[in-house]
Formats: structure tokens, sequence, C-alpha cells
């Protein structure tokens, strides 16, 4: 998965880059009582994704963070 963050006014999102998934779910992180709580978001200028949609691009980030990053957390929920 290709991805790239967007600040916005200090706020940071991202996007996949591919053009199957370009601009259909953004990912927002948040701060959380228990750590960091990425949230999906998604243009009001398109229709809302199906569940599938937001599944393909929820799975593809967890992906890259088990294979990437796995030794920067304790703890992944996806919910």
């Amino acid at each position: 998965m290709s991805s790239r963050g967007v600040n916005i006014t200090s706020i940071s999102i991202y996007n996949h880059i591919p053009e199957q998934w370009s601009e259909k779910v953004l990912l927002w992180p948040t701060d959380h009582t228990n750590g960091l709580e990425i949230v999906t978001r998604y243009w009001s200028k398109n229709a809302t994704p199906d569940e599938a949609t937001k599944g393909y691009i929820i799975g593809r980030f967890v992906e890259i963070l088990m294979v990437h990053f796995k030794n920067h957390f304790s703890k992944l929920e996806v919910s």
C-alpha cells in the first residue's frame, strides 16, 4: 500500500495513492486515552464508501503496521 500524509492546518490525514483506492477513504489519526485511534473519513464530494471498501483500506493499513512497525506498539485493536 502506498499512502501519503496530508497536513491541513496541523491535522494529518492519510490517503492511498493507487488509483483504485485514491480519495475513497481517509485514515485520520486522533488521540485516544489508550494511545492512538485511526478514524475513517471520506470526501463529501464522493458517495459514501461501502463497508467492503473501508475494510480493504483498513486491512491494508493494518498489514503495513504489522509488517513494518510491529516493534513500535504493544497492542493493535481493530473494531
